[in-house]
């Protein structure tokens, strides 16, 4: 019931309040102090969950200090958490995960900007005890603030669209009356 777009190449619940369906835009942005996977490094991507819908950023080889910079935008159908799950990936073995935490969408506030959010991830695995941090920015859209913005864009487009219409016509009328006044003056 999400429908996810991808633009550019942009357990633990944390609240940042709205009620409303609508529009979540989450710009993953980057994750700081990651714990290492594999020997000394990793090689991290984020995985963003919402409902049964599921997308993940690239990953980023070798580094613990991954920035991604990745848009994603989900048209809500109704309320319910983002997930973020960060993971090593693997080539050869199952990617590990090094660290999760949700936001419950109904805690977002409705701001045009955006929310910045910083993240703490709980520990993937037992044992780890590093402090890794998740930033994000989310921007929620109400579904009747996201129908009004359609509506101008679409009216906006059409109202352009009948000006040139009129300008055409109003130079057709004129090219017409000079014609006639030409042949009149010819005759």
């Amino acid at each position: 019931k999400i429908a996810v777009t991808r633009m550019g190449n942009k357990q633990s619940t944390q609240s940042v309040t709205g009620s409303e369906l609508g529009q979540v835009t989450v710009v993953a942005k980057e994750a700081q102090s990651l714990v290492t996977g594999d020997w000394f490094t990793s090689d991290p991507y984020l995985v963003i969950e919402n409902g049964t819908t599921r997308v993940r950023t690239k990953h980023i080889s070798s580094n613990l200090n991954p920035k991604w910079n990745e848009t994603f935008k989900f048209d809500l159908q109704e309320p319910g958490t983002i997930k973020f799950s960060v993971y090593d990936a693997d080539t050869f073995f199952s990617d590990d995960l090094l660290g999760f935490t949700s936001v419950d969408v109904k805690s977002v506030d409705k701001h045009e900007e955006g929310v910045d959010l910083e993240l703490a991830l709980e520990p993937g695995t037992e044992g780890q005890s590093k402090e890794q941090k998740l930033f994000v920015n989310l921007t929620f859209t109400p579904l009747t603030q996201a129908k009004e913005v359609k509506e101008k864009k679409s009216s906006s487009s059409s109202s352009s669209s009948s000006s040139s219409e009129d300008s055409k016509e109003k130079k057709s009328k004129k090219a017409a009356a000079e014609k006639a006044a030409a042949e009149k003056k010819a005759a």
